[in-house]
């Protein structure tokens, strides 16, 4: 069974911290993982190509996540929580919920 999550933040908050316009369903929220993912890696002192070693991901897989552009597995979640020394809600902000459309449905 795959379960995917979302922020608490991400839907309640009518505004980030720039005054931006909140970013709503699979595209912001992929943005969002995107920007945590790109944080807690620098956070570990990683660079995308010692991450990719760490986790056994590819760069080119972490460089999209990085940019919002695809959805990581559950077990892809976990290797880099693992690797960033990091629990796995982090990487969604915290607190989670259920959210069926981070990785397009199901």
């Amino acid at each position: 069974t795959c379960v995917r999550y979302r922020t608490e933040e991400s839907v309640v908050s009518a505004t980030g911290s720039s005054g931006a316009a909140p970013k709503l369903g699979r595209m912001g929220v992929l943005d969002d993982v995107g920007q945590r993912l790109v944080r807690l890696r620098v956070q570990a002192g990683l660079d995308t190509e010692a991450a990719a070693a760490r986790t056994g991901i590819s760069v080119e897989r972490l460089t999209d996540a990085e940019a919002g552009e695809v959805a990581l597995t559950d077990g892809e979640i976990a290797v880099i929580a693992q690797a960033y020394g990091v629990d796995p809600s982090e990487i969604f902000g915290g607190r989670i919920t259920p959210f069926r459309d981070y990785a397009g449905g199901a």
